[in-house]
Formats: C-alpha cells, structure tokens, sequence
C-alpha cells in the first residue's frame, strides 16, 4: 500500500473512530467482519434511541388535539423500524460475503467514504428526529420530510450492500 493511501485510511478511520470506538476498518480481514458489525450496531442502536423523539412529537400532538396526525407520525416509526431491523438483521449477511476475499484499494476507499456518509446520515436523521418535540410542524408536513429522510438513509445501506458485494476479487 502507498503512504498517501495509508494516510486516507487512517484519516477514515479516525472519523468513524470518533462515532464508534474501536472500529477498525476493513483492510484487515481479522477485522473485517467485526468493523462490519460495529457500524450497523452502531447505526442501529442510535436510530433505536432517537425514537424517544417521535414519542415526544405524538405527545405534543395530543396535547394540542391533533389527534388525526398521530396515524402519519405511526408510520415514521413503522418506517424507522423497517431500517433498523434490516440494520440488525444484515449483520451476518455482508459480513461473510467480503470475509475471505483480496480486497480491491479503489473499492474500500469506496466502501470507506459510503460508510462515513451513511453515518453521518443516520446521525443528522437521529439528531432531527430527537428534536422533533419542539417542532410545530404541522404532522403531514412531518411525514413527508421524515419519510423521504428515512427513504434515503435507507437508499445509502442499500447501496452500501451492493459496494460489499464488489468488494473482493476471485
């Protein structure tokens, strides 16, 4: 590996170092399966808690009346549970298809720059939805913005899926 390709790597890695403690990237094949893991974990686990913030909104909702909006704000959360049960539930599936491979330099940088995105992604998403509370928003207008939110969150992970599945050589 060249020096200047080492330095993005690190560079990489300490950027996801810095949402997800101990990552380690996917050079390695020892890690690989375990770095895999730690981001849909991660990502995962920080949709699961930023929940609290639609429950806050539906609270809102009642407390104003606006009964006939809580089915649209349901459906964020039905969408929302979509994404990450297919966060969790990929976990052995990618996993294993880039496991044993040589991997391909220009497609782990790739892999590296769509992995930091789709974090910062469901970051910016969780953090939007915490804040929803607050929000006086009208709840269609919630609906839509959050449903085409999560839509392309989900978009991301599809994509990612389809840069693992090029990730190796024969």
């Amino acid at each position: 590996m060249d020096p200047s390709q080492h330095a993005q790597d690190r560079n990489f890695l300490e950027k996801m170092a810095a949402y997800i403690p101990g990552f380690h990237g996917y050079m390695q094949r020892e890690y690989r399966r375990e770095s895999d893991q730690m981001l849909r974990t991660f990502m995962a686990d920080r949709l699961q808690r930023s929940k609290t913030g639609i429950d806050g909104y539906m609270q809102t909702l009642i407390g104003r009346g606006q009964l006939d909006g809580l089915d649209q704000v349901e459906r964020i959360r039905t969408k929302l549970d979509t994404l990450i049960a297919g966060l969790r539930g990929a976990m052995r599936g990618y996993s294993a298809a880039f496991e044993y491979v040589k991997v391909h330099e220009s497609t782990l940088e790739q892999v590296y720059e769509h992995d930091l995105r789709l974090v910062r992604d469901v970051e910016d998403l969780a953090t939007r939805i915490e804040e929803l509370p607050a929000s006086d928003a009208p709840p269609a207008g919630v609906a839509a913005e959050f449903t085409r939110a999560v839509d392309e969150v989900q978009q991301l992970f599809d994509e990612r899926g389809r840069l693992l599945e090029g990730m190796g050589e024969k």
